[in-house]
């Protein structure tokens, strides 16, 4: 079973979470993830001990990564997280980094940090959200740090603006893809209408859409437009406002050094202008 290929939709719901996990880590077998689980959490995964025929305990690595192949085999297949065996839970928690939780299904975000899962709860962001506002901050007001870059559009009119420009522009392309459809699905079935009378009703259906798609698509553009304008105004704003706070005083440095320059220059001029005397 390559799990890599199969739709989301086609496994129960816990093997669709397990899937979900195990993709995003490029595992994409059963096999795969067994081998990752002997290779990570073998002391939580440990198959029976074999004996030999002596009647000692003998490690296999094949043996014991065929057993937790089919073990993984039937999660996968698994509904509840109730019916996988707890060893295997955890040890799914250790290799991908998630919460008990987030297996058993009873919360979305994945993170262990109790912090995060609150801030999640309350503010609503995906929890890679989180971890990016909270990892790529810089505390050096000196220093670019994407996390204030972030909170400043996050603190202006442009939370709710850039959102609300955007949903015009996504509208506006649903209504044109949706004639478009309408457009194709007349034009298909105009071949199997068999009455001539009906069929030229369709067409004259069909004139009529295709008639509407001009201004259609003019609205579709109309609507980029203004998403772009929006999103223009504020770079600009933004980027004259960061220029011209590293820039406090340095016109008139630039000013003064030009003139140092020119003062140097002429009293070079003036003394390579004096008679150079002969012995």
């Amino acid at each position: 079973m390559a799990i890599a290929k199969i739709p989301l939709k086609e496994f129960p719901t816990f093997g669709r979470r397990l899937m979900e996990l195990a993709r995003e880590k490029e595992i994409g077998s059963p096999l795969l993830l067994a081998e990752a689980l002997y290779e990570n959490c073998y002391n939580l995964v440990e198959p029976a001990q074999r004996k030999n025929k002596y009647g000692k305990n003998v490690k296999d690595q094949k043996h014991d990564i065929e057993a937790i192949k089919r073990m993984v085999q039937n999660h996968f297949n698994e509904e509840n997280a109730y019916n996988v065996q707890s060893k295997y839970l955890y040890a799914y928690s250790k290799l991908f980094n998630c919460s008990l939780d987030y297996l058993y299904g009873d919360i979305d975000v994945r993170s262990k940090d109790l912090e995060v899962r609150a801030m999640y709860d309350k503010l609503h962001v995906d929890e890679e959200g989180i971890y990016n506002l909270i990892n790529n901050y810089d505390s050096d007001p000196e220093r670019f740090s994407f996390t204030r870059f972030w909170s400043k559009i996050l603190s202006t009119d442009m939370f709710n603006e850039i959102p609300q420009v955007w949903l015009r522009y996504g509208m506006e392309v649903l209504q044109y893809r949706d004639l478009e459809k309408k457009i194709e699905a007349i034009r298909k079935a105009e071949v199997l209408a068999e009455d001539s009378l009906y069929r030229m009703l369709m067409e004259e259906r069909r004139d009529t859409l295709e008639k509407i798609q001009p201004g259609k698509k003019s609205s579709c553009e109309g609507a980029l437009e203004m998403l772009f304008q929006t999103l223009s105004m504020y770079i600009d704003l933004q980027t004259k406002a960061w220029v011209e706070s590293k820039h406090v005083d340095l016109a008139d440095n630039y000013y003064n050094n030009e003139v140092k320059k020119i003062k140097i220059l002429e009293k070079e001029l003036k003394e390579g202008s004096k008679p150079v005397k002969k012995d």
